[in-house]
C-alpha cells in the first residue's frame, strides 16, 4: 500500500511537470502587475472568421488563414466568454478557439513538412514588448506627431503593449496597441523593469513518512531557506537547510540536508494573493546512524555516518499579502541506498544497516519577501 500511495503521487507530480513544460514551450509575456499577458498563437485550418463579438452569429469583420500569426490577450478585468479568444494583433476580434494552436505546435508542424518560418512568413516576424511609462504622465497620441490630438493618457508605471519587427530601440514614436491604441514619444516609456525580489523563510514539517518503510518519524523536519525570482517570473530559485530524526527500533536516523529548489508557478488567482506551484531540485544529504539504547556502550555501537546527493519532486499552495508569505507544500525526497556500517567479514559481528534516508513532507513555509 505504501508504494501504491507514492506511485500515485508521483503520477500526480508528472502530471504537474508536463502542464510545466507546455508552458514553457508557449510564448507567454506577462505584465509586471500580471493583470494581464499575451500569447502568440496560430491559425491551424485553412480560413478561419474574424468575429465581432463571442458568437458565430455575431458579424464577420475578417478572415484568418493557415499558420497566421495573432496575438491573444488575456486579462482578468476582462471576460471571454469559454471557448473563445480575444485577438488584439494584427487584426482585432474574436476567434473560436479550437481553431488555434501554440507556438510548440507551430515548431512541430514545421519539423514535420521541413517549413523554414524564417522564408515562408517573413511578414510575420514581429513581435510583442511590454513597456512601461516612467514619467508622470504621458499623453497617447492619434498619429506619431506632437501636433495630433491626445486621445489618452498613461501614468506612471502604466504597462502597454507594442508590436514591432525591429525591436523598440532608437524610435523616436512607438505605437501601442493594448490597453490603448496610439502613439507616444519614445523618451517617456521604458522597457518593462522587472523588481529583483529576496525572499527569506523558516519552514516546519508537521507529516514525514520516510520512504524506507522499517523507519518511523522521530524529529519533525525543521529549516529555514532564501529565495530569488523577479517580479514577472513565474519561477522561483530557492536555496534552504532541513533536518529531521527518523528511527529504527533503538537506533536513531539524524539528516541533514542541503537543497536547491525550483518552483514554477502553475496557477495564479485571487488577485494574485494566491498561487500553485510545482518544484523540482537537488539536494546534498548528510547523515548519522547510531543505536542509542546503551548510550556508555558507544565504542561497540559507534556512529556511523553517510551523505550523498538526491532529488525533490513536489508542489504546494501559497498565499501572499504585503510581502509576507505562508504556504503548504509537499515535496518527496529520493536518494539512492545508502549504507551505514562496516562492510561483514567471515566470522565477525557487523552492525551493518543499509536504508533509503529519502522521506515524502508536508511542510509549511513562513517568511517575507523583499524587493529591490
Amino acid at each position: 500500500m505504501h508504494y501504491k500511495k507514492l506511485y500515485l503521487l508521483l503520477y500526480l507530480i508528472n502530471l504537474f511537470f508536463l502542464s510545466l513544460i507546455n508552458n514553457l514551450n508557449a510564448q507567454i509575456f506577462q505584465s509586471d502587475n500580471q493583470d494581464w499577458s499575451v500569447e502568440i498563437k496560430y491559425i491551424e485550418p485553412g480560413t478561419v472568421n474574424l468575429y465581432a463579438s463571442t458568437s458565430d452569429d455575431s458579424k464577420i469583420i475578417g478572415h484568418y488563414y493557415y499558420l497566421d500569426k495573432i496575438l491573444v490577450i488575456t486579462d482578468k478585468n476582462d471576460y471571454v466568454k469559454f471557448g473563445w479568444a480575444k485577438v488584439i494583433y494584427p487584426k482585432e476580434g474574436f476567434l473560436i478557439e479550437k481553431n488555434l494552436i501554440t507556438t510548440e505546435k507551430k515548431r512541430e508542424l514545421d519539423i514535420r513538412y521541413k517549413n523554414n518560418p524564417d522564408e515562408i512568413f517573413t511578414s510575420q516576424s514581429w513581435q510583442p514588448y511590454i513597456i512601461k511609462c516612467d514619467k508622470d504622465f504621458s499623453f497617447v497620441k492619434k498619429e506619431n506627431d506632437f501636433n495630433y490630438e491626445n486621445i489618452g493618457i498613461l501614468r506612471e508605471g502604466d504597462e502597454v503593449l507594442c508590436i514591432s519587427s525591429d525591436g523598440i530601440q532608437n524610435k523616436e514614436w512607438i505605437k501601442i496597441v493594448y490597453p490603448k491604441q496610439g502613439y507616444v514619444f519614445s523618451e517617456e516609456l521604458a522597457l518593462t523593469s522587472s523588481k529583483f525580489i529576496l525572499g527569506i523563510g523558516a519552514s516546519y514539517g508537521f507529516l514525514n513518512i520516510p520512504y524506507e518503510k522499517e523507519l518511523e518519524n522521530y524529529k519533525n523536519p525543521i529549516g529555514g531557506f532564501i529565495e530569488l525570482t523577479k517580479s514577472n517570473w513565474d519561477f522561483l530559485f530557492r536555496i534552504g537547510y532541513t533536518n529531521y530524526q527518523s528511527h529504527l527500533k533503538e537506533y536513531i536516523l539524524k539528516n541533514e540536508i542541503f537543497f536547491l529548489h525550483i518552483q514554477y508557478s502553475l496557477f495564479r488567482f485571487i488577485n494574485n494573493h494566491f498561487r500553485i506551484y510545482a518544484l523540482i531540485g537537488g539536494g546534498y544529504w548528510q547523515s548519522k546512524f547510531q543505536f542509542t539504547k546503551y548510550p556508555t556502550l558507544t565504542s561497540y555501537y559507534p556512529e556511523e555516518s553517510n551523505k550523498g546527493f538526491g532529488y525533490y519532486l513536489g508542489g504546494g499552495i501559497e498565499y501572499t499579502l504585503s510581502n509576507f508569505f505562508l504556504g503548504i507544500q509537499y515535496s518527496f525526497l529520493g536518494t539512492e541506498e545508502a549504507k551505514f556500517g562496516p562492510d561483514p567479514i567471515d566470522g565477525e559481528f557487523t552492525n551493518q544497516y543499509k536504508l533509503f534516508i529519502g522521506s515524502n513532507q508536508i511542510e509549511v513555509n513562513l517568511g517575507y519577501r523583499f524587493e529591490f
